[in-house]
């Protein structure tokens, strides 16, 4: 906190290189109550000013500082990485534990949150199935946006009951599902093709 407030006065910002994360063990579980969660650390909640004798001179001026920029060439996850599904409101849906084979971001920064940023992601349930997806993201802006195709293909078709099966009104026993795809979802409006 200290060194990034002085940094701030300064005028300095930060900007770093690509980012590489080998071994990333991570989930995404529905809950109970139906909500997608993804589990991580919360940020600490900024303490209110004591008011004490000790207060900086500049506190109650009015406008508050921004925040300090930062930016990075890319992100690239690999190595022995996966992302694990749990559905608690389909405990019997076979979860698959996906390995992150390729995960790859390009330049963000905080002070371009509507630029397009490319991605591309391969993951695999196993050595016969894949799920391929690449485009353009703003993972910084206010409203999601993505322009990405991609393929599912050699998926267990029961991975998938947790997702549809209470839409369906049945449930799969056997069969997989290849599903090539285009997406865009831009302005809340969502255009999406499927083969």
């Amino acid at each position: 906190g200290c060194i990034a407030e002085h940094l701030r006065q300064a005028g300095f910002e930060i900007t770093a290189g690509q980012i590489a994360i080998d071994g990333l063990q991570t989930a995404v579980i529905r809950d109970k109550d139906g909500v997608w969660r993804y589990p991580m650390s919360e940020p600490a909640t900024p303490k209110a000013p004591q008011g004490g004798a000790g207060d900086r001179a500049d506190v109650g001026q009015g406008a508050e500082k921004p925040p300090l920029a930062w930016r990075i060439a890319g992100l690239r996850i690999g190595g022995e990485s996966y992302l694990t599904t749990a559905d608690a409101l389909n405990p019997d849906m076979v979860a698959p534990r996906l390995r992150i084979e390729k995960l790859d971001i390009g330049a963000l920064g905080s002070d371009q949150p509507m630029r397009d940023t490319p991605f591309d992601i391969v993951l695999r349930p196993d050595e016969f199935s894949e799920f391929v997806v690449s485009g353009e993201v703003r993972p910084l802006a206010p409203e999601l946006y993505i322009d990405a195709k991609g393929h599912l293909h050699g998926f267990a078709m029961q991975a998938f009951n947790g997702l549809i099966a209470n839409d369906l009104g049945h449930r799969f026993v056997n069969g997989q599902l290849d599903d090539d795809f285009s997406i865009r979802i831009e302005d809340n409006r969502l255009q999406m093709n499927n083969a």
